[in-house]
């Protein structure tokens, strides 16, 4: 596995991990999976991230990823990073079990990604 293929399975664990741990924490308010699917494909947050994964998964496994599909993801993140911490953040951090999918969806993933599209250097195909 090469140094690439790690980043890419690290971004991948931290956007999925994020988003399985959200569903189980919201398992302890709403019990029907429908439902809490539902709720949780409402928000954009949840999208992008679903899709980061799964393309970051793909490259691990040694796929090679498209300059177009990183190129749009990459804004993407950096929109759901930059509205949650000028918009959304709260002033009191959650509490631990609930700090922990919020930081990596809002948080590590958009930065991550931004850092990985510039290291990789990527271009804007016009």
């Amino acid at each position: 596995m090469t140094h690439k293929q790690h980043i890419a399975l690290l971004i991948a664990v931290l956007a999925l991990g994020g988003i399985g741990w959200q569903f189980l924490i919201n398992g302890i308010t709403t019990h029907a999976w429908g439902q809490r699917i539902w709720q949780m494909a409402l928000y954009f947050t949840n999208i992008t991230n679903l899709l980061l994964g799964l393309v970051m998964a793909q490259i691990a496994i040694g796929r090679k990823g498209t300059n177009t599909v990183t190129t749009t993801l990459t804004p993407s993140m950096i929109m759901v990073g930059l509205i949650y911490r000028l918009l959304l953040a709260p002033d009191v951090p959650k509490p631990s079990p609930e700090w922990y999918p919020d930081f990596f969806v809002h948080v590590a993933t958009p930065i991550l990604m931004a850092l990985w599209w510039l290291v990789r250097g990527q271009r804007i195909c016009v």
